[in-house]
């Protein structure tokens, strides 16, 4: 491509008279540069290793970037590296005749989790420096999903919602606990699946989701719903050591999703309304939070602006240091 016509896509400055006039590839990794190609990045660093592999050009915003060290290059300067390399992404995605979708915080984790083939499944993490990795080798057999419809519209501008509904018409539910679910729907019975009431839409959405795209290849595997972030328990025992699912009567759940607190906490409360449950929202630091944890009774914890593998760590990294915490 050539340099004058990407200046003019990224909405940019060429600084110099470099001595070539094209690049070939387009790169926001520097070890990925090869000969003739282009680097979009602020990184001094990684600039110096994309010029060293043989770099034609580079694309910044930052102020402290010295062009001098390579006067034969491109160096093109934009108003913001992210806003440059998303009117890049649209350019080279308004040839093509793409499937592109948005969703839920849920359905986009259950999407990830519980799908068993996602060649074709392209799930964009909301940064599109790095979500440029993936656009680019794009095919038209993939679809691009995210959970953010403005991030996606920018990107594609007839990007789709998901459909989802509120009633899918299940029969025989019954609600076993807060984490496991039985149902049936369209005559298949899910017998005591891992799976939270409150996320069933989002779970049999994703199902016909699948359905309506056989290209894609996939379908689900039931048995990773444990592996679900969302609602997800961590059992304790009274020395507030991990133990198996539902080998006790005490439990935590982190979440730092904003989007999902509410509704999570509104769910735990109505569906657990004769238990114990604290909420723990202030602390300054782990050490802080384990104190926390530890005066407080209850049958469950939720706390938030934590992960449960976060949880895990601090949990078995207290039961090192500070045994004497929970004797």
């Amino acid at each position: 491509m050539q340099i004058r016509t990407l200046e003019g896509i990224f909405e940019g400055e060429l600084l110099n008279s470099p001595s070539i006039s094209f690049i070939t590839q387009i790169q926001t990794i520097s070890k990925k540069v090869n000969e003739g190609d282009l680097l979009i990045s602020n990184n001094l660093d990684d600039i110096k290793i994309a010029i060293k592999n043989g770099a034609y050009a580079i694309v910044f915003d930052s102020s402290l970037i010295d062009i001098s060290i390579d006067k034969e290059i491109a160096w093109i300067r934009v108003d913001d590296i992210f806003h440059a390399t998303t009117k890049l992404t649209r350019f080279l995605l308004s040839a093509q005749e793409l499937k592109s979708y948005y969703c839920d915080d849920i359905l986009f984790e259950l999407i990830n989790v519980i799908t068993t083939n996602k060649k074709n499944i392209k799930l964009l993490s909301g940064n599109i420096i790095e979500d440029f990795e993936i656009i680019k080798t794009i095919t038209l057999d993939d679809i691009i999903i995210h959970t953010d419809k403005n991030y996606m519209t920018s990107l594609i501008p007839m990007t789709k919602a998901i459909d989802t509904k509120e009633n899918f018409g299940i029969k025989n539910l019954t609600i076993h606990s807060l984490f496991k679910t039985s149902f049936s729907y369209n005559n298949y019975f899910f017998d005591n699946i891992r799976l939270p009431y409150l996320y069933i839409n989002q779970f049999l959405s994703l199902i016909e989701f699948i359905k309506l795209n056989q290209k894609i290849n996939t379908s689900i595997d039931i048995n990773l719903l444990k592996n679900i972030k969302y609602l997800s328990p961590i059992f304790i025992d009274s020395y507030y050591k991990a133990v198996d699912f539902g080998k006790s009567n005490r439990f935590i759940i982190c979440n730092s999703n904003n989007n999902l607190l509410d509704l999570e906490i509104n769910f735990l409360k109505s569906q657990y309304e004769f238990a114990k449950i604290d909420i723990i929202k202030d602390y300054k630091n782990d050490e802080d939070l384990i104190k926390i944890i530890k005066k407080s009774i209850f049958n469950a914890l939720y706390i938030v602006g934590k992960s449960r593998n976060d949880m895990e760590v601090i949990l078995n990294n207290a039961q090192k240091e500070q045994p004497a915490l929970f004797s």
